[in-house]
């Protein structure tokens, strides 16, 4: 027994197998279908197709992509969230062609058993050609024709969008002008696909050129003469006189080794091209729920224990400066995008340039370097901010994991943050969204 969620064919299949007809749409009994035993023919066991001569009809062609408009307008007015069902785009809808096919079959392989099945439809659509096939034009503007063909691209709206079909078509035929509405959230989704688009151009294009640098700089190596090494051999120092006898000490507690940054020289990159990472979906983005058992008027604070709690250092003390950690930032990330000091420049004591280096392309470059995990969060001082605003080649670089044994050396690159990323000013400019960035991210390990 088949399961069959177009009706037209369910119908002419029905002439030849046994064919499960529930009383309703077929989606709200998915769930039965394995349970019964059924075996389901979804839209690729399904090939509509005209075994004669198939003519376009430009009449019939101009009625349906009007009836399109005209169906367009109604949902967007009247049902949003159907307009919204559709998984395709409303064009390629409205650039149907219609054709007469007066012997119009479908093929069906079915499932299981490798038979295929033709049987006799009044319409369908071959959506790899954009063709609308029609017995006659008596079925474009039926429900169960032309209107089924059409809702099958509104999952779990199919019912509502045949029967709106009628009426679009009534409203075509009648000659009457569909309103063409430009939708506020319609407006935004391409504006937001546009940028997305223009930020991986960008980004694909920072890897080549790092890919094409690299590359020459491994010809250049590859040309050079090897240098020799010589092996020095020290002299032997003889050792002091031995210690003298006595009680001995207990030995003292051992200090802990000082904090160090890694060495970019020892850094090898697991990746060269590094990895797109594609921008957090908006659900994503949302703000988190409130945390369950917290009601108003009640604290979650613990409670004082007895006794006092005086701070422990518990970490031994960092021997780098904040300049020191900055410098080997940069210099990871010249060894990420394979630049050197004339192609990538320091201008970090430039102050107020609102940028810490330039690139020989005229391209600026904000970092920020962080000793351990790469934060979500980052802050920008009011002249980063309007560099970000006023140049449109701006990238903020997020480097982490540059304390040794922290873990991880992460170089991420976003293009166009302030596009991107949630913005909260303050005295300097909170930026949040960074691991949900479109970015560019290289990640390094050092050399054991």
């Amino acid at each position: 027994m088949y399961a069959v969620e177009d009706p037209v064919v369910a119908e002419a299949l029905g002439r030849e197998r046994a064919v499960w007809c529930p009383g309703a749409e077929l989606e709200q009994f998915r769930p039965l279908i394995g349970a019964l035993r059924v075996s389901e023919l979804a839209a690729e066991h399904v090939t509509v197709y005209s075994p004669g001569p198939a003519p376009a009809d430009p009449d019939a062609t101009a009625l349906v992509r009007s009836a399109v408009t005209h169906l367009r307008e109604d949902l967007q007015r009247n049902a949003a969230s159907v307009a919204q069902s559709l998984d395709c785009s409303w064009d390629q809808l409205a650039d149907l062609t219609v054709c007469i096919a007066p012997h119009l079959a479908c093929c069906l392989d079915l499932p299981d058993t490798g038979e295929t099945v033709h049987v006799p439809v009044d319409a369908g659509i071959d959506w790899s050609s954009g063709t609308l096939y029609v017995r006659d034009t008596a079925a474009l503007t039926r429900t169960s024709g032309v209107g089924r063909s059409i809702a099958a691209r509104f999952p779990g709206s199919r019912r509502e969008v045949a029967l709106a079909w009628g009426a679009a078509c009534d409203q075509a035929e009648k000659g009457r002008t569909a309103v063409q509405l430009n939708l506020a959230d319609d407006q935004v989704r391409r504006d937001r696909e546009a940028a997305e688009t223009e930020r991986e151009r960008r980004l694909r294009e920072l890897g080549n050129e790092v890919d094409q640098r690299r590359t020459a700089t491994k010809a250049q190596a590859g040309t050079a003469a090897g240098t020799s090494r010589t092996a020095v051999i020290l002299p032997v120092v003889p050792g002091g006189p031995p210690p003298a006898t006595g009680p001995s000490a207990p030995p003292a507690a051992p200090a802990a080794p000082p904090r160090k940054l890694v060495d970019p020289g020892r850094l090898r990159l697991v990746d060269p091209s590094g990895i797109i990472v594609p921008p957090r979906s908006s659900a994503a983005d949302a703000p988190p729920a409130r945390p369950s058992g917290y009601t108003s008027g009640t604290s979650g604070l613990p409670q004082p224990r007895a006794g006092s709690a005086i701070p422990q250092q518990h970490t031994s003390p960092r021997a780098y400066t904040s300049l020191e950690q900055e410098k080997v930032a940069l210099d990871v990330v010249r060894k990420a995008l394979a630049a050197d000091d004339d192609w990538l420049r320091d201008l970090r004591a430039q102050r107020g340039l609102g940028a810490d280096a330039v690139d020989a392309l005229s391209r600026f470059y904000e970092l920020k370097a962080y000793k351990d995990t790469e934060p979500d969060t980052v802050l920008l001082t009011p002249a980063e901010f309007q560099r970000a605003v006023e140049s449109d080649d701006f990238f903020l670089v997020v480097v982490s994991g540059l304390e040794s044994g922290a873990g991880p050396v992460s170089v991420r690159i976003i293009p166009q943050p302030l596009q991107q990323l949630t913005c909260r000013p303050s005295s300097s400019v909170t930026v949040t969204g960074i691991r949900g960035a479109h970015s560019r991210v290289y990640q390094l390990e050092e050399d054991r």
